[in-house]
């Protein structure tokens, strides 16, 4: 169909599979469709197809009644129909999926927390993270999505300190690789950033 008001008639009327809805359609964008088609008790699968890419945007379609994960069971259980198998499957697989990112994230955080701040303080984070849990179970998922995405900007400051710190280091250690194998120069290689660790490794390699 060439415009929303179209698309909804025919799904107001006619009995399709699945809808695919242009978010930005004339007459009447595809989220207004989608709104209307959930009002009047319509429970057909629908896809967003859009160029916006903004995490807003997936949310605001996702919350007007688009379709994520129960269609990926519906097509599962299209196939696996028996006892709605495929809806069971998916469902278990999203539940080991959420629990170990949990657990993943629990154990990566504690031994952070406890590099920075010793064994005995970890029950701090742990308690931390216990309530991040609770927030995320009970918060909007436009919050949620928000949050997260704040906190995954913050984790390149880390990481291009990192890079800025050590890029000497990288520099002279390539240097060496590079003046060895390439050049054939004879010099001794850089095992180590430490002299100690260095010293040791070189009478290693002696022995």
């Amino acid at each position: 169909m060439y415009d929303g008001e179209d698309a909804l008639a025919y799904l107001e009327t006619d009995c399709y599979d699945v809808a695919i809805l242009d978010i930005m359609m004339p007459k009447m964008d595809g989220i207004t469709v989608l709104k209307k088609l959930r009002a009047g008790g319509s429970q057909i699968p629908v896809l967003m197809l859009t160029a916006k890419s903004e995490i807003e945007d997936r949310v605001l379609g996702l919350d007007s009644g688009a379709s994520d994960a129960t269609l990926v069971a519906q097509a599962f259980n299209s196939v696996f129909s028996v006892g709605n198998i495929g809806e069971k499957f998916v469902a278990i697989a999203m539940f080991l999926f959420a629990f170990t990112t949990v657990l993943g994230w629990s154990h990566y955080g504690t031994k952070a927390w406890e590099y920075l701040f010793g064994t005995k303080s970890t029950i701090v984070f742990k308690i931390i993270h216990i309530g991040t849990i609770i927030l995320g179970a009970i918060m909007t998922s436009s919050l949620a999505w928000d949050i997260s995405d704040t906190f995954n900007g913050l984790m390149m400051i880390p990481n291009l300190i990192g890079v800025v710190v050590l890029f000497p280091l990288v520099m002279k250690i390539t240097k060496n690789y590079v003046d060895r194998k390439i050049r054939k120069k004879d010099v001794k290689p850089i095992l180590s950033y430490d002299p100690e660790l260095q010293k040791e490794a070189e009478d290693n390699l002696d022995t």
